[in-house]
């Protein structure tokens, strides 16, 4: 076996910086959540709250200004039941609740900001003392995360593959024969 030449921990680090320097690369060029989405800030019920009374209103506010199309849904233990009007004003959706029974409730919007861009999402609350879930709740949107952990590990891997084709290469005109 061969000894290592004393320029080999050089080359050893230079390899490490380069990689280190493709990797930071590729974490910088990674698509960031676009800031132009519409969010929403608050609500009121507020998601989870458990209350004591029924709220006779709902409110959202998001943080861009709303298109004065917006749709609501209330679920209830029962199924769907019917709202009053939806109320668009700037960052605001307001509507008018009916009277309900205790029990737990969704409500389920769909809003679009006004440079276009859509948001659906809910928000459930408690009224009164109920037992444990009652309403199935849907699935919550995954964010795209394992894509960026995917595209960084292809890239290191493709990294660490170059930086040892490199140190081959580098060792075989040293020596003069293949490995």
């Amino acid at each position: 076996m061969k000894a290592l030449s004393a320029s080999a921990p050089r080359a050893i680090a230079r390899l490490a910086a380069c990689l280190l320097m493709i990797a930071v690369g590729v974490v910088a060029s990674l698509p960031l959540p676009a800031q132009a989405h519409v969010l929403l800030l608050r609500s009121d019920p507020a998601d989870g709250s458990v209350l004591k009374e029924a709220p006779t209103r709902a409110v959202f506010e998001f943080n861009q200004p709303l298109a004065p199309t917006a749709y609501v849904i209330l679920t209830g233990p029962d199924g769907p039941l019917t709202t009053g009007p939806v109320k668009v004003q700037a960052k605001t959706l307001t509507l008018t609740l009916p009277k309900v029974t205790d029990g737990r409730y969704r409500l389920a919007y769909r809003v679009i900001s006004a440079s276009g861009h859509p948001l659906t999402n809910s928000i459930s609350y408690v009224v009164g003392k109920i037992a444990p879930r009652t309403m199935k709740q849907p699935p919550r949107e995954r964010s795209p995360d394992w894509i960026a952990a995917t595209g960084v590990g292809a890239v290191v891997l493709l990294g660490i593959g170059a930086g040892w084709f490199v140190v081959r290469r580098k060792r075989q005109r040293q020596t003069g024969s293949p490995q």
